[in-house]
């Protein structure tokens, strides 16, 4: 069950590594939690609140991701839409379900809400920022490639602009 939960936290593909639990056990009950229809119910609200909001927060509030980019609206669409899906402002009532409670009150529930919390925003932003340096080093390996059309714009609005 370990190797379901570290492939698939959140649906996020999320590195080797991140999710650690310190025995099998522990993997097995998170699952097995995640299985039943109250444990589905508090796996969305993890996933939002705990991972989505702090990418959300880390990315909009810093300016690090703009969604005024000309192309990006189908991405950003698609975002939207699963973020819909998962029904983020429905009221959920845990109350009186002994599953929920063992889970949200002790390990290895809380274990791997922190875990997630820390260790895997801390992976999924560290990937984040290594494929736009990526993405960034290429760009700047072929500017030389642009110069041409930049001069050729330069020359032609010069003459507009004296």
């Amino acid at each position: 069950m370990q190797k379901a939960l570290q492939g698939a936290i959140g649906g996020l593909n999320v590195p080797k590594g991140v999710c650690r639990f310190r025995t099998q056990e522990e993997a097995d009950e998170i699952a097995t939690h995640f299985a039943t229809p109250m444990g589905r119910e508090q796996r969305i609200v993890v996933e939002v609140k705990v991972v989505g909001e702090l990418l959300l927060t880390n990315y909009t509030f810093t300016d690090r991701i703009s969604d005024r980019v000309t192309g990006s609206e189908r991405e950003f669409a698609r975002m939207q839409a699963i973020w819909a899906e998962r029904e983020p402002f429905r009221v959920r009532n845990f109350d009186g379900d002994v599953g929920a409670a063992r889970f949200a009150s002790r390990n290895p529930g809380v274990k791997y809400v922190r875990m997630l919390a820390i260790q895997g925003v801390h992976a999924i932003l560290g990937h984040i920022d290594a494929v736009c340096a990526e993405a960034v080093l290429a760009v700047s390996q072929t500017a030389a490639q642009s110069d041409p059309f930049i001069e050729t714009y330069r020359r032609r609005t010069a003459s507009q602009n004296p």
